[in-house]
């Protein structure tokens, strides 16, 4: 069974050689006992901590688990759920649970109790590159098993030490590939060591409400809390340093049809399969330049002129470049045999195909991509409103002179 929940795709597509982004998972079985009650639903800031680390794993992944062996308390979370397998073996049991449940390659698996995960920190572990069976932090004070991405490959291994009644992460970790990531790989400043905050007892979440928030903290709680305005359509020319609500993909494919990278003669391969060393006579029908309307078909024995970024006529599968040519005169060309179709001619498509992301939403457009955006067709954009903003003084602060 796939569990997924039918949200946008949030995960960044996989370049080459890259693994497909995770499945974000959180595990929410744990029997609280420390801590008194269900620490999931404790609340801080006005929210049970699983929304806290559901509202950050919710811009992150599109695929998402919550595993639980009480769904009815999470109802209110709106993620696809399951339950522990074996009972009582904790995290271990969590992660063999979602690897059964889900198909993703990997898993980004995280804790009920860390209402302050930072996404960016998130990111790098999901793309931290090699093969590794656990990518996971490890800062001076140790690593952090509960904020790591872990490979399917793991299942049999972990299935193992189930077996043997072995529940120690640890344990099961010291027969895997790890890749440690430090806090400078991983990014981790002034502000961010927060991130790993377990609550595992009041206390904790009594000093976690009265401590002070970082500026990251703060600006993550305002993102949280402010919605954008709705998209506006604006022509081409006004979107320099706007920002997209949405992909913009080509409507046109780049090129557009089949055109030159030479400048030279369009022809017909097939008019030059003359013996080996032979020399071809072509007439001269045109010329085509850059921008020129579609001429007409070619004929066998007929050669264009052409210009780099021309046309390639229709009949024609070649252009062979002005030095190729062994003569020119004013009504016809000699070259010399062995021509291959497809021979400096750029497919229709070939730059850009059809409906691909020319922009990516919510990455300001910049001067270079207004020439890609045009000659993909793309004349009007969904952008969001430019933010009004206000000057409030308090004070003394601004003053005027006269002089």
């Amino acid at each position: 069974m796939t569990a997924t929940n039918g949200a946008a795709d949030h995960s960044p597509a996989p370049g080459p050689g890259e693994h497909p982004w995770p499945a974000g998972v959180i595990l929410a079985g744990g029997r609280s006992s420390r801590f008194g009650s269900n620490k999931a639903l404790a609340h801080h800031r006005g929210q049970p901590l699983i929304v806290h680390v559901a509202t950050t794993l919710d811009r992150l992944f599109n695929q998402r688990l919550l595993v639980t062996n009480e769904p009815q308390s999470f109802a209110f979370v709106g993620w696809p759920m399951t339950a522990d397998r074996i009972s009582g073996a904790g995290p271990l049991a969590g992660i063999q649970a979602a690897l059964h449940e889900l198909d993703a390659e990997r898993l980004f698996v995280t804790a009920c109790d860390m209402p302050l995960l930072d996404g960016e920190i998130i990111a790098r572990l999901c793309n931290c590159p090699g093969d590794w069976d656990v990518v996971l932090p490890a800062l001076a004070t140790g690593r952090e098993p509960l904020h790591a991405v872990y490979h399917r490959r793991i299942l049999p291994q972990l299935e193992a030490a189930l077996a043997r009644g072995d529940y120690r992460i640890a344990d099961l970790l010291a027969e895997l590939r790890v890749r440690e990531m430090s806090g400078n790989e991983l990014g981790i400043g002034a502000g961010k060591s927060s991130s790993f905050v377990n609550i595992n007892y009041r206390r904790d979440l009594e000093n976690l409400a009265t401590a002070p928030l970082s500026w990251l903290q703060a600006r993550r709680l305002i993102l949280e809390a402010i919605q954008p305005d709705q998209p506006e359509t604006i022509p081409l020319t006004e979107a320099l340093d706007r920002i997209p609500a949405q992909p913009v993909r080509a409507r046109l494919a780049v090129p557009s049809f089949p055109q030159s990278c030479r400048d030279g003669y369009a022809l017909r391969a097939a008019d030059c399969t003359a013996r080996q060393g032979a020399t071809v006579n072509l007439q001269i029908k045109g010329e085509i330049a850059a921008g020129t309307p579609p001429p007409a078909k070619l004929q066998a024995g007929e050669s264009y002129r052409i210009m780099t970024g021309g046309l390639v006529p229709p009949g024609a599968d070649t252009v062979v470049p002005f030095e190729e040519i062994q003569h020119q005169e004013r009504q016809s060309i000699t070259l010399a045999s062995g021509c291959r179709p497809g021979t400096h001619i750029r497919p229709p498509g070939s730059e850009l195909g059809r409906g691909r992301v020319v922009v990516r939403a919510g990455r300001v457009i910049a001067p270079e991509h207004l020439a890609r955006l045009a000659t993909a067709g793309c004349e009007q954009l969904a952008v969001y409103p430019r933010p009004r903003v206000g000057i409030l003084c308090t004070g003394s602060e601004l003053l005027t002179t006269a002089t």
